[in-house]
């Protein structure tokens, strides 16, 4: 056999070769795209799943107690919670969650709180599962910011009003430690109560997404341009930024 013959059975030439480099990079250029896309979908899906359990959850809660959590519960609080607890921890027996002793310890938070999605993870093992969804400020309040002379006080089951458009949960902006604050107490429409349709339909402001955050905010991390939510009545939601309107926020008016 010829030298030709062999280069013709066994070799490549160099365009040849030069083509086969070219389509590879075409098909990577066009595939990781796709597979961060495929991802980040998959991240989202978990997310909306996750906040559809907790509503679940507090709506239960809501049943047994006749009122709606608190978002962090103080010592001798009119909810009866454990001192010091927040929403994450005195909510995981309706997730099934504990640690090996029985109680509801810092350790045990439930990965149900975690948005897959988050920008920081924690630096600490212990804190892995810091929560990074945050609640309506009004809804589920701090007992620390409850008193007579407080208008925030806990909220009756059934008490409210639009449940389906009334936002109860939502990606909150991480803090430095990786977790979200316990309530959005930073959407300042949420404290205000709308008279009129046109004053309901005006957008609330998008102000501070970032992560890490002094906390309070609402994160619009999935994309890069939306939020999940969690509403009152139980069913989930997207909000691209600059959608969430007042009446999405405000439980009066």
């Amino acid at each position: 056999m010829t030298s030709s013959r062999l280069r013709s059975v066994f070799g490549f030439t160099l365009i040849e070769l030069l083509t086969v480099i070219a389509i590879i990079g075409i098909l990577t250029a066009i595939t990781i795209p796709v597979v961060g896309r495929v991802r980040e979908s998959a991240k989202n899906t978990t997310c909306q799943n996750n906040l559809r359990q907790i509503g679940l959850a507090v709506q239960v809660y809501a049943y047994d107690h006749r009122f709606y959590p608190p978002s962090h519960a103080k010592a001798n609080g009119p909810s009866g919670e454990p001192v010091g607890q927040y929403w994450i921890q005195f909510m995981r027996p309706y997730f099934g969650v504990s640690d090996s002793s029985g109680n509801l310890s810092e350790g045990a938070r439930s990965k149900l709180a975690v948005c897959p999605s988050r920008t920081l993870t924690p630096p600490v093992e212990a804190d892995v599962n810091r929560a990074t969804y945050s609640c309506h400020q009004r809804i589920m309040p701090d007992e620390d910011d409850i008193g007579t002379t407080s208008s925030k006080q806990l909220i009756r089951l059934h008490s409210l009003t639009r449940p389906e458009q009334l936002i109860l949960m939502a990606d909150g902006a991480q803090q430095n430690h990786g977790g979200a604050s316990a309530n959005l107490y930073k959407v300042s429409e949420a404290d205000s109560t709308t008279t009129t349709t046109t004053s309901a339909n005006l957008p609330i402001a998008t102000t501070n997404d970032a992560d890490p955050s002094t906390g309070g905010y609402i994160r619009y991390r999935h994309s890069g341009t939306t939020t999940n939510v969690v509403f009152l009545d139980g069913h989930v939601g997207s909000f691209e930024k600059g959608t969430i309107l007042r009446r999405n926020v405000q439980m009066f008016y």
